[in-house]
């Protein structure tokens, strides 16, 4: 539509306006959404980048952060592997309870999963013997209609021949 009185382009002028302001409104929450999840993921990372004690795999204790207030390096504080004059590695016997349990848990679950393919194979065969059943019941009831229209086929043929 073209304008062609003042009033008609103030007006225009007006729709105009409030359009790009919607569509400006729209970008800015746009993009307010998008530092707030930004600054969302951030503070996350940074919470477990600082997850208290123990949480780092092979530091006991936070040891990194516990380091730095004891003035030691992070390659002095204490680790759950120790190493015997030998060189063999030894573990502490936390760790050892800790593995134990680990291997208790997975045993249990490889025998659960054994024993849950096992019922399913069993439960599958016997799904294919009830379907081989039916389909031989199936079989024999064919035949023995078969059986009785040929039956009925010859003695319809003596009762023609008798005629």
């Amino acid at each position: 539509m073209i304008a062609t009185t003042p009033y008609e382009q103030g007006k225009m002028a007006k729709q105009e306006n409030k359009a790009n302001k919607r569509l400006m409104t729209k970008r800015h929450h746009i993009m307010i959404g998008r530092l707030t999840s930004a600054v969302v993921l951030h503070c996350v990372c940074l919470l477990f980048l600082t997850v208290p004690g123990g949480a780092l795999p092979g530091v006991e204790d936070g040891g990194i952060w516990n380091s730095v207030k004891e003035g030691t390096t992070p390659a002095e504080a204490s680790a759950p592997v120790m190493q015997d004059e030998n060189q063999r590695v030894k573990f502490k016997e936390y760790e050892i309870g800790r593995l134990k349990e680990e291997i208790a848990r997975l045993q249990k679950m490889t025998e659960k999963h054994r024993l849950e393919t096992e019922s399913e194979r069993k439960s599958q065969a016997a799904e294919e013997e009830a379907e081989r059943s039916r389909q031989a019941e199936e079989e024999a009831e064919r035949s023995r209609q078969a059986e009785e229209e040929a039956e009925m086929k010859r003695q319809a043929e003596e009762e023609a021949e008798r005629k």
